[in-house]
């Protein structure tokens, strides 16, 4: 996601080193909450992917930092607690496996526009990369539409 808001979704031509260190600054520690506020200022997000990445980014600050008090009690000592847990953690990664995806697919198909041979990853093989790309990339405006902006530069909706 990081690498996305530095590269694809920057706003800018890259055009100098500098530039290009400032931006990795920038995105390089920040959190997925920050993340996510950059990328809304930046596109509009389809309502269900929008409703995606802000429960994974509340499941995640779950995990790491209440998982023990939970109101719903996503716990280990009873059978109905350790259901719960399991159902929210199945959740939790359906939810990161599908935004991995999107990411991954947005990365690629901005590295084909402006021409960047990305290398292969370990994690990424080749059958998981043909269905990005036949699966993912060609829903990509749907998901992510850039803004539109009026005279003064202010963002005035979806870009149709």
């Amino acid at each position: 996601m990081s690498t996305c808001l530095t590269y694809v979704l920057h706003g800018e031509p890259l055009t100098s080193a500098p530039q290009l260190e400032s931006i990795l600054r920038r995105h390089t520690k920040a959190t997925l909450g920050q993340l996510l506020k950059a990328l809304r200022e930046k596109v509009d997000l389809h309502p269900a992917f929008d409703t995606r990445f802000e429960r994974f980014l509340e499941s995640r600050n779950i995990i790491a930092h209440r998982l023990h008090d939970v109101p719903c009690g996503l716990d280990l000592h009873s059978d109905e607690g350790r259901s719960r847990l399991k159902a929210f953690l199945l959740l939790f990664m359906e939810d990161g496996e599908v935004l991995s995806m999107v990411f991954l697919g947005l990365l690629r198909g901005w590295s084909q526009q402006v021409g960047i041979e990305l290398p292969g990853a370990p994690h990424a093989t080749p059958a998981m990369l043909d269905h990005i790309d036949a699966n993912v990339v060609p829903h990509l405006n749907t998901l992510l539409r850039t803004k539109r902006q009026d005279t003064d530069g202010n963002s005035i909706g979806p870009d149709h």
